[in-house]
This record gives C-alpha cells, sequence and structure tokens, in this order.
C-alpha cells in the first residue's frame, strides 16, 4: 500500500495534470490521433462494405453459420485494413523525401507531409493492431 506522503503527491500531479486548458490546445489535442489517418477506421462507403463482404466470403466459406460468418467479416476488415497500412507505407516510399507530397489516399482519409516520413515506423503499431485482428479472428472461425 503506498503511504500517505506518496498519496498526497500522487494527488498533486493529478490536479496539474488535466490536459490542454485553451481553445487551441484543445483543438489541437482532438486531431492527435488523426493526423496520418491510420487511427481511423476504414470509411464506410459502399466500395469498402463490398469488399468487407466479397473477403468475407472467400474467407467463411460456402454457407457460413452465423458465428463463422462475424468472425470472417473482422478478418476482412482486418485485412483490408492492413493493406490500407502497407499501401500508404509503399506510397511514403516511394515518395522519398519529396516536399510535395501532400494527399496520398484520399479514398481512405490518409494525408501525409514529410514529416511523416521521418515517422515512417509508427505506422507498425497500425499494421500490427490489424495483424492482431485478422489473425484473432481466423483462430476462433
Amino acid at each position: 500500500m503506498a503511504s500517505p506522503t506518496k498519496i498526497a503527491a500522487n494527488r498533486r500531479n493529478a490536479r496539474q495534470s488535466t490536459g490542454p486548458r485553451s481553445t487551441k490546445g484543445k483543438g489541437r489535442s482532438k486531431q492527435n490521433a488523426f493526423w496520418h489517418g491510420m487511427a481511423v477506421r476504414l470509411p464506410t462507403t459502399s466500395a469498402v462494405d463490398r469488399d468487407v463482404e466479397r473477403l468475407a466470403s472467400a474467407i467463411a466459406g460456402a454457407n457460413p453459420d452465423l458465428c463463422r460468418w462475424h468472425f470472417a467479416k473482422i478478418a476482412a476488415e482486418a485485412e483490408l485494413e492492413l493493406r490500407r497500412v502497407r499501401a500508404v507505407r509503399l506510397s511514403l516510399l516511394a515518395a522519398g523525401n519529396s516536399a510535395d507530397v501532400t494527399a496520398l489516399d484520399a479514398d481512405h482519409g490518409t494525408c501525409t507531409s514529410t514529416a511523416m516520413l521521418l515517422n515512417l515506423p509508427s505506422l507498425d503499431r497500425y499494421e500490427q493492431r490489424a495483424l492482431s485482428r485478422r489473425n484473432r479472428a481466423l483462430r476462433l472461425l
């Protein structure tokens, strides 16, 4: 158990850690997860839905039960996210250090800048998330 001194120190620190206070700071912090578009789930468009259904059908096989269809759909969505991450990575690598890298894939909401090239390894997190979702769903099929 923590000592009373430690508890008091934690409470003082917690009062100071309240996040941004200005309107500008709050607006900026809202966009932290979306500066490159990878934290956003797949858009719900008819084309994406069609791709998910087609891939889920291929994964689930003929006449799947409801449970199998559910996990096949999760695996299909994760596979499409995985493809999106890899496409952005390839686009960034192809673009190199070009100063005019701005919008790589408007259909999927990914917008980058040359600063993103420096953060290319951060795409690994999104790739790993999609891989984990896909593999978990496939194990549960």
